[in-house]
């Protein structure tokens, strides 16, 4: 393949050289303009190879006089130092560059030729004719070059589909991770049959316990043949009231006053006995439905890893047969501003464009990434945005990048906090972040109580939620994992509440997630709305579902997320609508400024003093 690749190459150069010669055939009027123009084409990008300039050459040596010859050389003399000085400062050179560059080399050697012996002043206009001559045709063949490199990339697609081919996941491994998805599916239904608790002894349960009962008081009494024989029913049925009593957490002073088994005088060792048995029977009920949360844990584990494959599996779709004429006009352009591009694919994602290819430059030194975008922003005929991991400066190590669709609206956010009074540390923990997918992400977590400890909890919440969403998994289930971890290793009373906001910037959609947490407010203009709901906080149950809110933020809406501390000890009757009052009368459109606002005029209203810790957030979108 390298040697096929060798030849082709070996081939282009000739054909190159071959052109060039034959540019010093074509004489238009007593002069050469295709020999500059040429030239000038094949110098873009510092392209000007030695086959073309021994091509060029020898044509003018071969058709054209001494006088011309000597003209000529000197014209692509100083277009070729002067497209090299133009790389060399400005790391690219396009068309328009090369071509101003061969049209005025060509006029100021025509005008030093003829200057000691001008015979007329018509001398002058032929002189300032040739350049622009030499300019136009060089546009010309430049974007005429271009009708046959794209032809040979898409010649080159057609021909190694090996190459250019979906990188990331082929049409056996897709399926593969399909298989895969379902087996893993498969096992969390199997673990979800066996996480059912039991949550009340059965009747199985109470005969176990009358057996273990009378085994060890009743078959060691010395009476037992006579207290039963005599009294069975009697007896069997007092023992189970006992143990029914029992089962309903009847003290033991309860069972005493009232004895359900008469004239027996071991009835004391035998309400001992029952309460004991009932203490490991619960112990052990305890364990097994602790063991049915955990196979609950495994079994959501399993499902979202499941549903990751899936994601996986038509996450993105390969679009590069659809659009083989843009990834030649891609190419062409990243090679216009002095780079390459290698294993370039176009996806669609959501019905919007990504393009991820290895970038580098043609030679020492950096580009800044952003010209890159820019190269594609002209193919696409788009605005373009980075992904979210890049380098900002391009070298000769190639660079893997994507590049997205821009975003319709960007988002600025804004941060009031106040920790409690003779507290040292804020028990409250938020988080903003971007994904690629063009979705903003906000978290908002209050720790129960204050200080460090609540810190720890509400940040582990908020850094296990983040985590979980940026390795791919979706909202609710990355919501589900982070509940459950928090269950496993929570301590017994201890958890944390969460406001969970997602806003779509390609469409304004705002999607609110709420676990426990207070209320949070959309402010659009002067007009306010509340949005709540009632939900346990994080780590009070396993088996915990996720209910979302939603909503559409227009550019110049504000997303007010709060804590509890911020409006449980606000001094008056009604405390929402005292605060939507408070979010509406702020004329600012600064998010920092709506933040500060409201902290301090919530404190205002609360004496001056944090009764809890405090936190505000404020995300304001605004269209691009």
């Amino acid at each position: 393949m390298k040697q096929k690749r060798e030849f082709r190459e070996l081939v282009k150069e000739l054909l190159k050289g071959i052109l060039a010669f034959l540019c010093g055939y074509i004489d238009i009027m007593g002069v050469y303009p295709l020999v500059p123009a040429y030239f000038a084409v094949c110098s873009v990008g510092g392209r000007a190879s030695f086959s073309v300039m021994a091509g060029a050459v020898a044509g003018m040596y071969c058709f054209m006089t001494m006088e011309s010859m000597l003209k000529y050389s000197f014209v692509l003399l100083v277009i070729g130092l002067g497209v090299k000085m133009y790389i060399w400062a400005n790391r690219f050179c396009n068309n328009w560059v090369a071509a101003i560059f061969a049209g005025c080399a060509t006029t100021i050697m025509n005008y030093a030729g003829d200057a000691f012996y001008i015979h007329h002043p018509r001398v002058l206009l032929e002189g300032l004719y040739e350049g622009l001559m030499v300019l136009g045709i060089s546009l010309c063949m430049h974007y005429l070059a271009r009708i046959p490199f794209r032809l040979n990339y898409i010649l080159e697609m057609q021909q190694n589909n090996y190459k250019y081919m979906p990188s990331v996941l082929k049409e056996n491994q897709t399926h593969r991770m399909e298989s895969f998805a379902y087996a893993v599916n498969g096992l969390s239904d199997a673990f979800m049959m066996l996480s059912q608790p039991k949550e009340k002894l059965p009747m199985e349960e109470v005969s176990v316990l009358e057996q273990e009962l009378t085994g060890k008081l009743c078959a060691s009494c010395d009476g037992c043949a006579i207290c039963w024989n005599e009294n069975r029913m009697k007896r069997q049925g007092g023992i189970r009231a006992l143990l029914h009593a029992v089962i309903n957490h009847s003290t033991k002073e309860e069972l005493l006053r009232e004895p359900y088994v008469n004239d027996c005088y071991r009835y004391e060792n035998m309400v001992d006995e029952a309460l004991q048995a009932f203490g490991r029977l619960e112990l052990n009920y305890a364990w097994y439905n602790r063991l049915c949360e955990n196979r609950y844990v495994i079994a959501q584990q399993l499902d979202a890893m499941a549903g990751l494959m899936e994601e996986w599996a038509k996450s993105k779709i390969n679009v590069d047969k659809k659009y083989k004429s843009l990834m030649a006009q891609i190419a062409y352009e990243v090679k216009e501003k002095g780079m390459l591009v290698e294993d370039l694919h176009i996806y669609e994602e959501n019905k919007r464009l990504c393009i991820e290819g290895y970038v580098y430059t043609k030679w020492d030194g950096g580009i800044p990434v952003k010209q890159y975008v820019k190269a594609l922003e002209v193919a696409v005929k788009k605005p373009l945005r980075l992904g979210k991991e890049h380098k900002s400066v391009l070298t000769q190590e190639a660079a893997f990048l994507s590049i997205y669709e821009d975003t319709v609206f960007y988002g600025l956010q804004g941060i009031a906090t106040e920790k409690k009074n003779g507290s040292l540390i804020n028990g409250d923990s938020y988080s903003f972040f971007a994904m690629d997918d063009g979705n903003y992400h906000i978290c908002l977590s209050d720790g129960m109580g204050s200080g460090s400890k609540a810190n720890q909890e509400s940040e582990m919440v908020v850094d296990l939620l983040q985590k979980f969403i940026e390795a791919g998994f979706r909202k609710e289930i990355a919501i589900k994992l982070m509940n459950s971890a928090m269950v496993l290793q929570g301590e017994e009373n201890t958890y944390s509440t969460l406001d969970y906001a997602m806003i779509d910037l390609y469409t304004g959609k705002l999607e609110l997630i709420k676990i426990g947490g207070a209320a949070t407010f959309i402010k659009r203009g002067e007009e306010v709305e509340c949005v709540d709901q009632g939900t346990l906080p994080a780590g009070a149950d396993v088996r915990m579902e996720v209910e979302s809110t939603k909503k559409e933020l227009r550019s110049g809406d504000f997303l007010v997320m709060i804590t509890d501390g911020v409006i449980e000890y606000l001094n008056v009757r009604n405390p929402k609508e005292t605060l939507m009052d408070i979010i509406a009368m702020a004329k600012t459109d600064n998010a920092g400024v709506l933040a500060e606002t409201i902290l301090e005029q919530v404190k205002l209203r609360a004496g001056g003093y944090a009764m809890d810790d405090m936190t505000v957030l404020v995300t304001g979108i605004w269209e691009k």
